[in-house]
């Protein structure tokens, strides 16, 4: 462990005790000078997350993402009288660090993220007071681990639900849907659709899905993909979370990278159709909220990955297979997805 300096101690001698130097020691003949010390110090820390809170209760949940890129600063004055002033930008997982602290009295701030409302901000282990995106009264001591100073952002909620949002699978599948997927971003050899599945919806299109990972997929091979989706026999339930997620996504223009789908009669913006809302019914036990809960497209979406394992939908038990109770939560899955699909479709 890596130590501050902390107080340096003249002994019983008498000398002048200067920063790891103790110095002007006259000893006379017997003198037997002790606590001659010098002190150190444990470094303290300060961290914490911010991600997107989904169900608004200021705790990290499963289905809750990470939010990076954010600024949080450290201000304050430590145990010499030396003023600090520190900004670190959160990591892919959301966190944030702030190490080798000196004992004193600092402020933690997050500066509001663009793109997201305000969520609930939670003081972390070492205590002190909480106000809007702000953390201060922040009493440190040596070693002191501060940990869990959450910053909660909720998604903002658009209107709605509504016509010009969504798809049918059918539209999807026909040559207009494939043309359009393929002509996302760069175009017919971008990856970046293929890897915005992957990496927002692991448990159903991620690295240890097998054939339905798009990791590092063209449009061209996610198209085909939904092809194959669509062609299977008897319920639909993969093409029809797909082509809702291709909805947000071609609908988002920070995402698809302009506003082709309006060449398809799509509405087109900065949040997209994730943000729309839409009441799931009485399906509520498939996403794990109550019944008529309203949850944003993007929240259901990330929700159904979260009930997912290996690219298997609803596989709850985690052992690739579907049993009875698992199926009925497909079917009202479906029935969601389908629902979304139809009201806001384009035509």
């Amino acid at each position: 462990m890596a130590y501050l300096d902390g107080k340096d101690t003249i002994g019983s001698q008498g000398g002048v005790a200067g920063n790891d130097v103790l110095h002007d020691i006259v000893l006379a003949q017997g003198i037997n000078g002790t606590d001659n010390n010098f002190g150190e110090l444990e470094p303290a820390l300060l961290s914490g997350f911010v991600f997107l809170d989904f169900n608004n209760d200021g705790f990290i949940n499963m289905t809750d993402q990470a939010i990076a890129n954010v600024t949080v600063t450290l201000t304050g004055t430590d145990d010499l009288g030396n003023p600090v002033n520190q900004s670190t930008l959160t990591d892919i997982n959301g966190a944030y660090f702030f190490d080798d602290l000196r004992p004193g009295n600092y402020t933690i701030h997050e500066t509001q993220p663009a793109g997201y409302n305000d969520g609930i901000d939670t003081i972390g282990t070492q205590g002190g007071t909480t106000t809007n995106d702000t953390f201060s009264n922040i009493v440190l001591s040596s070693g002191t681990h501060g940990i869990n100073n959450n910053f909660a952002e909720l998604q903002p909620q658009g209107q709605p639900l509504h016509n010009g949002q969504t798809a049918t699978i059918g539209f999807w599948h026909n040559k207009n849907g494939q043309a359009l997927i393929k002509s996302l971003n760069t175009g017919a050899n971008s990856t970046l659709l293929g890897n915005w599945l992957s990496t927002n919806f692991p448990n159903i299109y991620g690295p240890t899905t097998g054939v339905n990972n798009m990791t590092g997929k063209t449009n061209t091979q996610v198209a085909a993909y939904f092809l194959t989706l669509f062609n299977m026999k008897g319920q639909k339930l993969q093409a029809q979370v797909l082509a809702t997620a291709f909805a947000v996504y071609s609908t988002d223009t920070d995402l698809a990278g302009s506003t082709v789908a309006q060449n398809y009669g799509f509405q087109t913006s900065t949040s997209g159709t994730g943000a729309a809302t839409y009441n799931i019914g009485s399906n509520g036990a498939a996403f794990g909220v109550a019944n008529n809960s309203v949850l944003t497209v993007m929240n259901i979406l990330v929700k159904t990955d979260f009930y997912a394992f290996n690219g298997l939908l609803w596989d709850t038990n985690h052992n690739g297979t579907i049993s009875s109770l698992e199926d009925a939560l497909r079917n009202m899955g479906n029935t969601v997805f389908d629902g979304i699909n139809n009201t806001g479709d384009i035509t």
